[in-house]
């Protein structure tokens, strides 16, 4: 009974982390505008890198290998979307001065 229930909960929790890692990751977006051009280059490089592991992701995930890494990987993503708005919140200050 204990083996079953432990099971469960295993497999309840790894469901959730999936749903939990599928919502909160979409594509960074270009948010930036003229006339900070090296800000919005810093987004499309965030860019490229977020298609870049989604596509090693992808790669793995045919070959029937978890491409979660321990969570690196949605840590990773984390990091970017982190990194796209700060470069927001830079152009945002240097056009209110």
């Amino acid at each position: 009974m204990i083996k079953k229930h432990r099971l469960l909960t295993a497999i309840i929790s790894g469901l959730l982390l999936i749903a939990a890692v599928a919502i909160a990751q979409a594509r960074p977006e270009v948010t930036i505008t003229s006339p900070h051009p090296r800000l919005v280059a810093g987004q499309k490089a965030i860019q490229v890198a977020w298609d870049k592991i989604t596509t090693a992701q992808e790669f793995y995930r045919s070959k029937g290998v978890r491409a979660e890494f321990g969570g690196h990987v949605a840590n990773a993503k984390r990091l970017l979307e982190e990194a796209n708005a700060e470069l927001q919140a830079a152009a945002d200050v240097a056009e209110s001065k």
